[in-house]
């Protein structure tokens, strides 16, 4: 498990510090000026490696992050609220991709160089930092395929046994490449070009990746004045409504404002107002002649103002000449040899001592319970079985066969093991289909009745209990916290989940009762879901996942507990309001999950007890049980179950109205279970006092029997007019489903509509 408590106020350049530094939840000041410190230091670090004539990008970056602190503190609080928000979000953003990019280099390159290797064995460590700078997360699930991907079956199949390969990464990877370069240039012109190329290019990617929060900071707080009757509309339709073409005039005049007179860039000697023109001076470099065609630059590199600091070209256009004049000032470094550092405001120490302060006094695990269907040794065996081992998919693809997948390997390789998925998942589906199975007709039908005639509950039972509490094992949850870029893509998250709940739970017209035939969505989805485990298995055991800790990941304790969490969270929450189910009711949707896991890869004898000689499926009393046995093994403070219940209350604050994002939270404090949120340290600079006010209400009215209905109605109103139109747009975003296409399998990945629309928040004046 990683460690929630690295000494953030160290000057180790770890990604277990950086990561905690990024997805910690913190005040929003308190967080840029860790990011500021942590910039200075990997910049320190960059130095023992290239040296101390030029500044890299996060010595030059450490400056422009502690810039941010000023749109952080803005005087008017209502409108430091809307500034602030996508400027921390942008900056926290960037440090998590730029600080994993920078340590992935000094832990290869960098420490072969200090290890005094030479030129051979330097290439083979830049091969292993490419290597990782281009699959440090896997791809996205949801991402959106191209018009060449669709046009071409064999492609997306590769990226569907690859989820690792990216596009969208060239400028971070050739940058570095550059630094890479440079350390072995004995000349110091030309090592200067190669470290200021390297800094361009690291600060286009860096831009990129900033282009919707620079341009939510400029105009959220313009639009929400000039909007101020769209005040019930949720998050997302807010964001996505079309502007008229005098808004946009209004709100790029004060973006051509703004860069003129008010947006500065701070150097340790001063600062520099971006709409100047760059002044050159002895130290000057030149700049590289192909650095324009490289970056698709349509403004000349004369060193003219920025006039709109939301338009990409025209930043870039300043930063470069901005860049060749100032990296190699003396300015930067002290004479030891230590990258000069801005000042900081705040009191980080009592910050950080707070913070420690929550987390010692968070109680020990919940007790194990009395008796359970499993007993905590047999758990502990599941740990060790991955839930593919019946059909180990992919199991002659290591992760460097993978990841040649579409450089070489056959594709008939990649259709044959999805083709033995499929396949194994519909001899299941054919054993527990049977009268008496897990999903027999009367017990799909009996489920599913239960959840379409309480879907918004169902929904907020989910998101509310359900996803917190899985996020609440700690070991678990490390998985998702390693393939983090679909796994905290808060409006994604939802709408995924959302999707898998209707295709399986939601009868299709004019199918059987209880089928769950080929082709249609119940099934498909299914195989999607399990092939997604089965890549993301293989791949992290062969990167080096530590199972003697945490077990396989994806591993058979887990899945079983996201099974059970699916029923136990939404019938606790349904006790609380007071709504009564019979045993028949949560049995069959008990036995439901049960059988849908079985398909998933847990074995028979997993999801089923033995009665009189005959296996069953759990009662509803039994995954009580059970659920609180794995709750006692598994639950602890971590930093991935934090930080993903943020990226969650991120996602849910999308279906509530703007000015009510403090709701998610209260409602997964009120609707989930007390000993479950307290090891997710809920709440850190999100409304508490408000969300406090409403979890003490809720809780009240969950106790009186004579408000219980009361409570139910209103919760179902707000969901039915907020929360279930909401996901009604998560269910067709993009989900990996499998299908057949050019007569390959491969799982689909829809086109889909962004939280952010740049044609409706567009990236320029």
């Amino acid at each position: 498990m990683l460690d929630f408590r690295p000494d953030l106020s160290s000057r180790d350049v770890t990604w277990e510090r950086m990561e905690a530094v990024a997805f910690t939840p913190m005040d929003a000041r308190a967080r840029n000026q860790l990011i500021t410190v942590a910039y200075g230091d990997i910049a320190d670090a960059m130095a023992t490696v290239l040296g101390c004539e030029d500044a890299s990008f996060c010595a030059i970056g450490q400056w422009a992050s502690a810039a941010i602190a000023g749109y952080l503190s803005v005087p008017v609080p209502f409108i430091r609220r809307m500034v602030s928000r996508p400027f921390a979000f942008g900056n926290r953003h960037i440090f998590s991709e730029v600080a994993r990019a920078q340590v992935a280099f000094l832990d290869t390159v960098g420490a072969a160089h200090q290890d005094g290797a030479d030129p051979t064995e330097m290439e083979l460590a830049w091969g292993r930092c490419e290597d990782l700078l281009r699959r440090v997360a896997p791809w996205p699930p949801g991402t959106p395929a191209t018009a060449r991907d669709a046009q071409n079956p064999s492609e997306v199949a590769a990226m569907v046994i690859d989820p690792t390969r990216r596009t969208d990464n060239d400028f971070m990877v050739e940058g570095l490449r550059s630094y890479f370069q440079a350390i072995g240039c004995t000349d110091r012109d030309q090592k200067s070009r190669l470290i200021l190329r390297g800094n361009v290019l690291i600060a286009a990617h860096e831009q990129r990746q900033l282009d919707s929060s620079i341009s939510l900071g400029f105009r959220t707080w313009v639009r929400q004045i000039t909007t101020a009757w769209r005040l019930l509309e949720t998050k997302y339709e807010w964001h996505n409504h079309r502007p008229g073409a005098r808004r946009l005039a209004l709100e790029g005049r004060w973006i051509a404002f703004a860069t003129q007179r008010l947006v500065t860039f701070e150097v340790p000697w001063g600062s520099v107002r971006v709409g100047q023109r760059v002044s050159r001076d002895a130290h000057s470099i030149d700049l590289p002649s192909d650095l324009a065609d490289v970056l698709g630059l349509r403004t000349a590199l004369d060193g003219q103002g920025c006039r709109c600091w939301a338009d990409w070209d025209q930043r870039m256009a300043w930063i470069i000449p901005m860049m060749a004049a100032v990296q190699r000032n003396p300015a930067w470094f002290d004479g030891d040899g230590r990258v000069a550092r801005p000042q900081l405001s705040g009191d980080i120490d009592r910050y950080l001592e707070a913070r420690d302060r929550r987390v010692d006094a968070l109680p020990d695990p919940p007790p194990a319970p009395d008796s359970s269907p499993i007993d905590s040794e047999t758990l502990e065996l599941l740990r060790s079985r991955p839930t593919n081992q019946a059909q180990p998919l992919f199991a002659d693809f290591p992760l460097s066969a993978v990841w040649k997948v579409g450089r070489g390997l056959a594709a008939d390789d990649v259709t044959a093991s999805f083709f033995a998925l499929m396949g194994d998942v519909i001899e299941r589906r054919d054993a527990i289909t049977q009268p008496g199975g897990l999903l027999d007709a009367d017990t799909v039908a009996t489920a599913r009745q239960v959840f379409c005639d309480n879907d918004t509950s169902m929904f907020m039972g989910l998101l509310f209990g359900s996803l917190p509490d899985a996020y609440s094992a700690a070991r678990g949850v490390r998985v998702l916290g390693s393939v983090s870029d679909f796994a905290v893509d808060p409006f994604r998250r939802a709408g995924e989940t959302a999707r898998f709940l209707l295709d399986v739970l939601t009868p299709p017209q004019g199918a059987a009762p209880g089928s769950f035939e080929v082709g249609g969505v119940a099934l498909d989805s299914t195989i999607g879901v399990r092939g997604m485990h089965a890549v993301v298995t293989e791949q992290l055991i062969a990167g080096g996942w530590d199972t003697s800790t945490m077990g396989v990941p994806v591993n058979q304790e887990d899945l079983l507990g996201t099974m059970l969490t699916f029923v136990v969270g939404p019938f606790s929450m349904f006790e609380r309001l007071g709504v009564s189910f019979t045993d028949g009711q949560r049995d069959a949707y008990t036995r439901f999950w049960c059988g849908i896991a079985h398909l998933l890869g847990l074995p028979y004898e997993v999801v089923t007890v033995e009665l009189d000689g005959r296996r069953r499926a759990y009662t509803y009393a039994e995954a009580c049980a059970l659920m609180a046995m794995i709750r006692h093994r598994n639950h602890a403070v971590s930093l991935d179950g934090v930080r993903l219940t943020e990226a969650l209350l991120d996602g849910i604050g999308e279906g509530f109205p703007r000015w009510m994002d403090w709701l998610p939270l209260g409602m997964v404090e009120a609707v989930g279970a007390p000993e479950v949120n307290r090891y997710l340290l809920l709440g850190e600079g999100r409304g508490r006092r408000r969300a406090a006010a409403m979890t003490w209400a809720m809780r009240s009215g969950f106790a009186s029997r004579l408000l219980q209905p009361a409570m139910r109605r209103a919760l179902e109103a707000a969901g039915d007019y907020w929360l279930k139109p909401f996901f009604a747009i998560g269910a067709g975003l993009p989900f990996r489903r499998t299908v057949e296409q050019g007569g390959r399998p491969v799982i689909e990945r829809q086109v889909g509509v962004g939280v952010v629309n740049t044609d409706l928040w567009p990236t320029g004046c």
